[in-house]
């Protein structure tokens, strides 16, 4: 197995560019950011995982990325993060998303169910959106297309209420195109019901802020004590991969290595 040591590459692919680092030896471990975020969400657990090669991608979503004409922004984003691992040789990955990255994870497990090894998912659920959910969507692409993206990511900063995480966040969306808001946006509400899909799932493991009010928690915490889901409830809202590094980095740590968790 090859060694890489956290390189940092461009590769072309469908006539685009994708920037992505990979890291480590080992069984591939793939970790998907959010919306509005960027690979450096993962910094602090990317490179925390031994004995894996680690590979962290820059998702079109918050990128410079222009996603081509008719394509469905998670369907394409799974296409894309399978055709890179497969270019490295790995067949089978674990894979980890967060927020928007746990729709593309979800994605995958759907329609390469022999890829995904073990899913992890972050501030995500597998629900489709509520009418409220998907009227606020609406509202980020009416502003969004009104030429008003500034505003859109001022209200989202202003909101952060932690100067350290308003500051990571601040960085990572710098290259974030009006047109891949909008893409995102569309595409996330278009998303079908995965419930199902993820109770008939093997290995999964959720990991939740308690107080996150982005998604539908007592549908998540009913499917839990339901289904048996190994789950991670954490203090923290929506943005725990930021706020919480070193427990979710255990978390992790122990449903990958099969150890007793939660």
């Amino acid at each position: 197995m090859k060694m890489y040591d956290n390189c940092h590459l461009n590769v072309s692919l469908f006539a685009r560019k994708l920037r992505f680092s990979i890291s480590g030896e080992g069984p591939c471990v793939l970790l998907l950011h959010g919306y509005l975020e960027s690979r450096l969400i993962w910094s602090g657990i990317a490179g925390e995982l031994e004995n894996y090669t680690v590979i962290v991608p820059e998702l079109p979503v918050s990128d410079d990325y222009l996603l081509p004409e008719g394509e469905d922004m998670i369907s394409f984003t799974a296409d894309v993060v399978r055709t890179v691992a497969g270019n490295f040789g790995f067949e089978k990955c674990i894979v980890a998303g967060n927020s928007f990255g746990g729709y593309v994870a979800l994605e995958l497990s759907e329609r390469y169910p022999e890829f995904v090894d073990k899913l992890i998912l972050i501030s995500t659920n597998p629900f489709s959106d509520s009418i409220d959910k998907k009227a606020y969507r609406e509202r980020e692409i009416y502003l969004a297309n009104s030429g008003k993206v500034k505003h859109l990511l001022s209200l989202f900063l202003h909101n952060l209420k932690d100067d350290t995480i308003r500051k990571l966040y601040s960085e990572m969306v710098k290259k974030v195109r009006y047109e891949n808001i909008v893409s995102a946006q569309r595409s996330m509400m278009a998303r079908p019901d995965r419930s199902v899909q993820l109770e008939a799932a093997g290995d999964v493991l959720l990991i939740y802020g308690r107080n996150d009010d982005t998604i539908p928690l007592q549908a998540l915490e009913e499917m839990i004590r339901s289904k048996g889901v190994s789950h991670c409830e954490l203090p923290g809202n929506h943005f725990i991969l930021a706020q919480r590094k070193e427990y979710i980095l255990n978390c992790i740590k122990k449903f990958i290595e099969n150890k007793p968790g939660n």
